[in-house]
C-alpha cells in the first residue's frame, strides 16, 4: 500500500512511486540515523566503515601544495589548525558505537537546514517523508 508521500508524488508531480529520488534519499538518511540508535550488526559494520573513512581523511597528509592549502583553508574556516586533526583522529579512533548511540539519540534534525534542488513536487514529497513542510525559494 503506498504511503502519503508516494501518493502525493504520483498525483501531483506525475512521478511513479518508484521514481522519487529526493524522497528516497531523505528516507534513507532518516532510517540510517534511526539505525544508529539500535546496536545491530549492520549498524556496527556501517559505523566501523565510516569511522575508518573519517580516520583516513584526518591522518592522510596531503602531498601537493594545493591539497595542503585546501586542507588548511578548511581547518581555518572551522576555527581549527591542521594539527587539531590529529587529536580528532585519535578521538575518532577510540569512538565506539556504544558511545555514539546516546549522541545519535539526542540528534534532532527537526531544525536542520536541507538544501534540495529539483522539481517542486519532489521536494515537497521528500520533506513530507520526514514530516516537514519546506520553505521553497524560487530563483529570480
Amino acid at each position: 500500500m503506498p504511503d502519503a508521500v508516494t501518493s502525493f508524488a504520483s498525483e501531483h508531480a506525475g512521478l511513479e512511486p518508484h521514481h522519487c529520488p529526493f524522497r528516497e534519499a531523505i528516507v534513507l538518511i532518516r532510517d540510517r540515523l534511526a539505525g544508529l540508535r539500535v546496536a545491530t550488526p549492520t549498524a556496527a559494520a556501517r559505523f566501523v566503515r565510516a569511522r575508518e573513512q573519517v580516520m583516513r581523511r584526518l591522518v592522510l597528509v596531503p602531498t601537493s601544495a594545493r591539497a595542503l592549502a585546501d586542507r588548511a583553508e578548511d581547518a581555518a574556516a572551522m576555527g581549527r589548525s591542521i594539527a587539531d586533526e590529529l587529536a580528532t583522529a585519535e578521538a575518532v579512533r577510540t569512538l565506539t558505537l556504544a558511545t555514539l548511540a546516546p549522541r545519535a539519540t539526542a540528534l534532532d534534525l527537526a531544525g536542520a537546514a536541507l538544501q534540495l534542488r529539483g522539481p517542486r513536487a519532489a521536494i515537497v514529497a521528500a520533506s513530507a517523508a520526514i514530516g516537514r513542510i519546506p520553505q521553497l525559494v524560487e530563483r529570480p
